[in-house]
C-alpha cells in the first residue's frame, strides 16, 4: 500500500470507528441505546455489540442485541496498489454487516443492570500496547445525529486493569451471551438496520397474511417474535408449527 492509499484507508478506518461508537449503522428511531461493547483489534475486524431498549406500554422494556462489524480485510485489499484502487468507486463505501440477534431480553436487561451498578476506580493504571485489542464499553450513547457523548465510556487494552476486576467478570458474562447469540445468526440486514417499534397486533395480522400467501419463513419469524413477549392463541401456535414445517417449500420460505 502506497502513501496515498495508506492515508485514504486510515481516514476510512477512523470514520468507521467513529460511526461504530455512535451506532450509526443502526436505525434506532424506535429504540433507546442501553450499552455498547466495542472490540477493536489491531489487525482484525472491529465488532460493536449494542443493546437497545424498545418501550412497551404496560410491559417491561424489550431489549435487543445488535452486532455490527466492518470487513476491513476485504476493503483493505482495494487499497493495495494505485491500480487496484482505480478499480473501485470513490469515495469507497465500507463493507459493513449488521445483525439483530436472538438474545433473551431478560438476560440483556440483567447485563445492563449489572453494568450500571459496577463501582470501579477511574484512576486505575492499565497496560497499553500497539498490537493487540482495545476494548470500549459505553452507557447510553446518543445516536450520531445528536452531538452528545455517552453517559460513560471506558477503554482498556487487552484486559481490564487490576482495579476493574468487577468489569472483567462482567465482560466474561457478556461475551458468553453475545457469542451464543451469534452462533445462530441469520443473514445480514440492510444498513442501517431498522429496530422496529413493537406492535404485536399488527405483527399477528401480518403473520396471518404471510402464512396464507405461502411466506412461511416470514410468518414463523413474526409469530416467534410475538411469542417471546405474549402467549399465542391456539390457532396462532398451530400456524407457527405449520409454518416451521413448511418453510423449506413455501414461496417465501
Amino acid at each position: 500500500m502506497e502513501a496515498e492509499q495508506r492515508i485514504e484507508y486510515g481516514t476510512m478506518t477512523d470514520d468507521v470507528y467513529a460511526k461504530l461508537r455512535v451506532h450509526a449503522y443502526v436505525d434506532d428511531r424506535y429504540a433507546g441505546h442501553v450499552f455498547q461493547y466495542l472490540v477493536l483489534p489491531s489487525f482484525g475486524a472491529p465488532v460493536a455489540w449494542d443493546v437497545f431498549r424498545r418501550r412497551r406500554e404496560g410491559y417491561d422494556d424489550d431489549h435487543v442485541l445488535v452486532r455490527t462489524t466492518w470487513d476491513c480485510g476485504a476493503d483493505r485489499s482495494k487499497f493495495s496498489t494505485p491500480v487496484e484502487r482505480l478499480r473501485h468507486p470513490y469515495p469507497l463505501v465500507p463493507t459493513i454487516e449488521v445483525h439483530q440477534l436472538a438474545a433473551p431480553s431478560d438476560t440483556l436487561r440483567e447485563l445492563a443492570v449489572e453494568l450500571a451498578g459496577l463501582e470501579i476506580r477511574i484512576g486505575s493504571l492499565g497496560v497499553g500496547g500497539l498490537d493487540g485489542t482495545t476494548y470500549e464499553i459505553a452507557l447510553d450513547q446518543p445516536p450520531h445525529h445528536i452531538p452528545f457523548a455517552a453517559k460513560c465510556r471506558l477503554s482498556f487494552w487487552h484486559e481490564p486493569p487490576t482495579g476493574w476486576r468487577g468489569l472483567g467478570a462482567w465482560v466474561s458474562r457478556a461475551e458468553r451471551v453475545f457469542i451464543e447469540a451469534w452462533s445462530t445468526h441469520g443473514p445480514a440486514a440492510r444498513v442501517p438496520l431498522p429496530i422496529r417499534a413493537i406492535d404485536d397486533g399488527a405483527a399477528r395480522q401480518e403473520a396471518q397474511r404471510a402464512f396464507h400467501a405461502g411466506s412461511y419463513a416470514r410468518a414463523a419469524e413474526l409469530l416467534a417474535d410475538v411469542a417471546s413477549r405474549e402467549r399465542l392463541t391456539p390457532a396462532e401456535a398451530k400456524m407457527l408449527e405449520l409454518a416451521l414445517k413448511r418453510m423449506g417449500g413455501g414461496r417465501g420460505g
